[in-house]
């Protein structure tokens, strides 16, 4: 069975899973300010040959992670990845001290303490604190839906809807009951299950108001939590 479009907007916003961050750390360090440089490895790619000679004008250099192997076209690119493997955050926020690896993410995530939100929809007027997320809204007035699932071909707005949809095509389940060990799909479904944990017990000495007649004339009060036979 799909979960409901709630189920996986409740999981793509506030997910914080490895490849979550992985994939944003990334993608947020594409806009990043500039800085220093680094010292990784360095390696020269050539195009195909043309005939029986490369073609040298055209071949282009890049710097090539020795962890993933993932290449880019210099040093300052290839410093802000290593943060992805290295987990180094050495920008902090001085307001709550919340530590990011990119200066372009502080620089987000200190609209928070300011209400600042630069990004303002052109159709309704809704106001966002980054691009992205703008982005993202305009498709609610477009109807446009870019990311589809080539398992069953259902359309979503943002990729993290859909990374989220795969799960239940692979059955993947990464949340955890650290109380019982049940595994859950989507984080809302685990939030669901805690209360089972953590929900006051029935008091079987204080009856409600329910009661129910029987045949012998009898009245039998329902008490809270009983189920009706």
């Amino acid at each position: 069975m799909v979960p409901a479009a709630n189920e996986e907007r409740d999981h793509s916003e506030s997910e914080g899973g490895s490849a979550v961050a992985e994939s944003q750390d990334q993608e947020e360090s594409r806009s990043a300010d500039p800085g220093s440089t680094g010292n990784k490895n360095e390696s020269q790619e050539f195009p195909p040959r043309s005939g029986s000679q490369y073609n040298f004008d055209t071949a282009k250099k890049f710097l090539k992670c020795d962890v993933c192997g993932k290449c880019f076209k210099d040093n300052y690119e290839i410093k802000r990845h290593y943060r992805i493997h290295t987990g180094e955050k050495p920008y902090s926020c001085e307001m709550c001290g919340h530590r990011f690896s990119q200066k372009s993410t502080l620089t987000v995530h200190m609209r928070i303490h300011t209400s600042e939100k630069p990004y303002p929809c052109q159709t309704c007027g809704k106001m966002f604190t980054r691009s992205s997320r703008l982005l993202e809204h305009v498709r609610s007035h477009t109807g446009e839906k870019p990311y589809p699932c080539k398992m069953c071909g259902k359309m979503f707005t943002r990729s993290s809807y859909l990374s989220v949809h795969i799960r239940t095509h692979t059955g993947e389940k990464p949340h955890h009951c650290k109380t019982c060990g049940e595994m859950f799909t989507y984080s809302s479904q685990l939030l669901r299950h805690m209360k089972t944990h953590t929900a006051e017990k029935p008091l079987l000495s204080e009856p409600s108001s329910h009661m129910r007649p029987q045949p012998e004339g009898k009245i039998v009060f329902l008490l809270r939590g009983e189920k009706k036979s």
